[in-house]
């Protein structure tokens, strides 16, 4: 799909007034307020979990990390961007120093209200002016601190990003020493992925000496620019 396809989608999106990214308002524990971003299922996250003690929590599977999973993994070229937690104030320089100290760690995604799947950028191609985006409520551009990026990235062989109408991915850095509920409110940001790369010839082994040929950058712009 080429950079009008993709914009046209964007377009159609937006005039619907649709937005796959919200931002609730919670309370904190210690006062104070959290603007958390997130997606549809997260939301329903936060419905399941919000003021509730970890063990009134309905069960969330957690994949193990383990050499059968790691097996099940495809390496694909995925277009998106990171955008930190609203409040947090770090310029666009910080926050792509960020993302690059977070490329070989493990991110993580939920598949649904019960179960994540793992995910992890083995290399990647920042954007790197800044990004003037679009609010689905906004009819001016404005300037962000979001990062757009082409990645390479190893996920789930079953997860297929090849339509800019459908949700995108979002996914967090996984912190191993806090459960998962505890990370997800506390994350630093979130990793928004929304398409992946189809113009790539069969039977390709994309790798991190290969993968940069058939990234088109403009493609990453133009996803970023739809916030």
């Amino acid at each position: 799909m080429n950079e009008f396809k993709i914009k046209r989608a964007l377009e159609r999106n937006r005039k619907d007034g649709g937005s796959f990214i919200l931002a609730r308002r919670l309370s904190r524990v210690g006062g104070g307020e959290n603007l958390l971003i997130m997606n549809y299922i997260e939301s329903l996250i936060v419905d399941r979990t919000v003021g509730k003690k970890p063990e009134q929590y309905e069960k969330i599977i957690e994949l193990d990390y383990d050499d059968e999973y790691l097996n099940g993994l495809s390496t694909k070229i995925l277009y998106g961007h990171y955008r930190p937690q609203y409040g947090k104030e770090i310029s666009h320089n910080s926050v792509k120093s960020l993302v690059r100290a977070e490329v070989n760690k493990w991110l993580v995604s939920f598949d649904d209200v019960a179960n994540t799947f793992g995910m992890g950028i083995v290399d990647i191609e920042l954007v790197s002016e800044q990004i003037k985006g679009k609010c689905s409520h906004c009819e001016d551009a404005h300037e962000t601190n979001y990062v757009a990026f082409a990645a390479l990235v190893s996920i789930p062989e079953h997860i297929v990003l090849d339509d800019p109408h459908e949700e995108p991915i979002v996914a967090f850095l996984r912190q191993h020493n806090l459960d998962l509920i505890t990370d997800f409110y506390n994350r630093e940001g979130i990793y928004v992925f929304n398409l992946e790369e189809s113009n790539i010839p069969e039977g390709t082994s994309l790798d991190v000496e290969n993968w940069r040929t058939y990234v088109s950058i403009p493609k990453a712009k133009v996803f970023a620019q739809y916030i």
